[in-house]
């Protein structure tokens, strides 16, 4: 019996796997696809949370203006619109508070997974 039958699949069949929620395929995702790494935050993951915030920011502003993605105004509201200075720092504040509600998030939940697999797996240390 083979171990890893993901061993001798093509990534498309992986990746309809993963798709289908199958855990010998995230198992051999996290353990043979990816890069064994001592840190956690890798420079794809930092680019990925910062778009995942400045996201979280626009639409934090978009609902305080608009009263959410539904009710977004047609482009011809928009033409010719400069945003002024009390619109870019209620941006800024709202970034830097999602920025740290993303914080918060990854840290309870490294530290949760870090706590629960700890004793299952030798290698999470």
């Amino acid at each position: 019996m083979v171990a890893d039958k993901y061993i001798e699949h093509e990534f498309v069949i992986i990746f309809l796997d993963l798709v289908l929620h199958k855990r010998q395929a995230y198992r051999h995702v996290l353990f043979n696809r990816l890069d064994y790494q001592e840190s956690l935050v890798s420079p794809r993951m930092c680019q990925l949370a910062f778009f995942v915030i400045l996201l979280e920011a626009y639409h934090k502003t978009q609902r305080s203006y608009m009263g959410g993605w539904a009710e977004l105004a047609p482009v011809t509201h928009w033409q010719g619109y400069t945003p002024n200075l009390e619109s870019w720092a209620e941006f800024g504040v709202l970034f830097w508070y999602s920025f740290l509600q993303f914080c918060v998030y990854m840290v309870g939940f490294v530290t949760a997974a870090k706590l629960w697999y700890r004793t299952r797996f030798a290698i999470v240390k």
